[in-house]
């Protein structure tokens, strides 16, 4: 009886077990993927003629489009103005079904001297759709990305540096828009991160552009749309954005001080609450100019009455955004 169970246990074991996959087929006969000497550094159909292209770097330091399959040298990419590194970025920004070459240079060019961009299209053989382009600021800040933000200019280059961010026609190198000249960005901020998508889901990108002021760290978050223009811009965080800090000393026995942050003018107010969600203390009302501001409660309530040991919860309201905290009161 129980090497019949144990055999019974083996066949459902074996019924159990994944089956093997199936084997990838070989290679096409004849690909060559071989460019000596060289390293690939991008790859796209670049041309009109069957097969990929790639950007490669020789050995010797010089750069060009090579056919991919049998490394032929197309043509010579330009000496990047005597400067390095450069790098490529492949796409058909003008919908021929041919990806065009972005160059951007962004090597030690010296301090504030930027980096240049520029785009190429091969035909018959390698042209530039414009002129190579200066992007003035910190190129260790540089980044660049295409997006589709509207229909008139279905590619735009989205170039951003450390102190602002440009939009530009990527098959002709008009800018479309620039944050340096935006009145709605304020001057004294600088690029803290940029993400592209179509976040409201229309079928064009959006750039959602987030600017510190490097005196205080705080950020203000921007979306540039396709839907009022290229220079819409809309303050996603407005007079709401705020920092509101722990209060100190926390445990408290007697008054505490409780701090706070506005970018600009604002209606604020600062209540405290016990526990149960009662008010016991308006601390602030008014109309508060930006900066930072500290309201002590000297730990008694409306009516002047010391308040009794337990958690209270101050609460900042600011133009519809409210931010929270607790405190212990111990007597």
């Amino acid at each position: 009886m129980r090497r019949s169970y144990l055999a019974a246990a083996a066949i459902t074991a074996a019924l159990c077990l994944p089956t093997a996959a199936p084997a990838l087929p070989p290679p096409s006969a004849g690909v060559k993927w071989d460019i000596p000497q060289t390293e690939v550094l991008a790859v796209a159909d670049v041309s009109s003629d069957p097969g990929l292209e790639c950007i490669g770097l020789a050995s010797s330091g010089a750069r060009g489009l090579y056919r991919l399959a049998t490394g032929a040298l197309l043509a010579a990419l330009p000496l990047d103005v005597g400067y390095a590194p450069t790098y490529y970025i492949l796409r058909d920004v003008d919908n021929d079904g041919r990806a065009e070459i972005l160059c951007v240079n962004d090597g030690d060019r010296g301090p504030g001297l930027g980096a240049v961009v520029t785009m190429l299209d091969y035909g018959s053989g390698l042209v530039a759709l414009w002129p190579a382009m200066m992007v003035a600021g910190n190129i260790n800040g540089l980044a660049v990305d295409f997006t589709n933000l509207n229909a008139a200019n279905p590619q735009v280059l989205v170039l951003s540096t450390a102190s602002k961010l440009m939009l530009v026609n990527a098959a002709s190198g008009a800018v479309l828009y620039d944050t340096a000249t935006d009145p709605a960005i304020p001057t004294n901020r600088t690029v803290d991160a940029v993400l592209v998508d179509d976040f409201d889901v229309d079928g064009h990108d959006d750039v959602l552009l987030t600017l510190v002021n490097p005196s205080n760290g705080i950020k203000r978050v921007f979306l540039i749309g396709a839907s009022g223009g290229l220079s819409s811009v809309d303050d996603l965080s407005g007079a709401a954005l705020v920092k509101l800090e722990q209060s100190w000393p926390n445990p408290v026995n007697g008054s505490s001080t409780i701090r706070f942050e506005l970018e600009k003018s604002s209606r604020a107010r600062l209540r405290l609450f016990d526990a149960a969600g009662r008010l016991v203390r308006t601390l602030l009302d008014e109309q508060v100019a930006a900066g930072s501001h500290t309201r002590v409660w000297d730990g008694r309530d409306e009516q002047g009455r010391d308040v009794a040991s337990g958690i209270y919860f101050y609460e900042l309201d600011v133009e519809g955004r409210r931010l929270s905290s607790k405190l212990v009161q111990v007597k």
